[in-house]
């Protein structure tokens, strides 16, 4: 990711409100956690679902508006700010790393680094979720960067010596699936990641 801070993509950030779906994701996947990293935790949205479920919580962005306020949350024992791919000099390992909504922003030719700096640190499980670049929304956002199809993606990820990943749905956004036209597809969405607007990569150890 770039050195240079978007503004006003951290206005945004500040702006995101919880989605039920991750917080889901988080008791599922994280419950029983020893310890967590959140990368790319931006305000800190995240951090007290997982301190429910994890002994500790260290958060790492690079963006140092959004790492006071991940700190403001009380939930992180500690906030990196920080670039991803330097997480290992300020996290020798983790239970579970959980990466929402960030690997969409890195370009092509970081990507390497950011997630072998992800699996250098987690000890068992990796979480990962992106926008499916099937549906619109992923579209409108000009910060998301990164060209992959879902086949694409879940290849490169599997592609790993130290995890095998499997692919998920996650289905619409609680503020979508309350709407009586949107539960039907949400039914299916749920069912299928091809049709599914956000998609979980989970990476388990080899």
């Amino acid at each position: 990711m770039a050195e240079s801070i978007d503004r006003e993509l951290t206005r945004r950030y500040l702006d995101r409100r919880v989605d039920g779906r991750m917080v889901a994701l988080i008791d599922r996947e994280l419950d029983g956690a020893g310890s967590a990293v959140d990368v790319g935790c931006g305000s800190g949205l995240y951090g007290p679902a997982l301190r429910r479920r994890a002994a500790s919580v260290v958060g790492i962005d690079h963006d140092p508006v959004l790492c006071g306020h991940a700190r403001a949350t009380g939930a992180y024992d500690r906030v990196v700010c920080d670039r991803v791919e330097r997480l290992a000099e300020h996290v020798p390992a983790a239970d579970v790393v959980f990466c929402s909504e960030l690997v969409e922003h890195v370009p092509a030719a970081e990507l390497d680094g950011v997630l072998a700096a992800i699996e250098a640190v987690a000890d068992r499980k990796v979480v990962i979720t992106v926008p499916n670049r099937l549906s619109p929304h992923a579209h409108m956002d000009p910060t998301h960067v990164l060209r992959y199809t879902l086949g694409s993606l879940l290849r490169r990820l599997d592609g790993s010596p130290k995890f095998g990943y499997t692919l998920h749905p996650l289905g619409f956004a609680e503020e979508w699936r309350r709407r009586p036209w949107c539960r039907p597809l949400d039914l299916v969405a749920r069912r299928v990641a091809l049709l599914s607007p956000t998609v979980l990569y989970l990476g388990l150890r080899r």
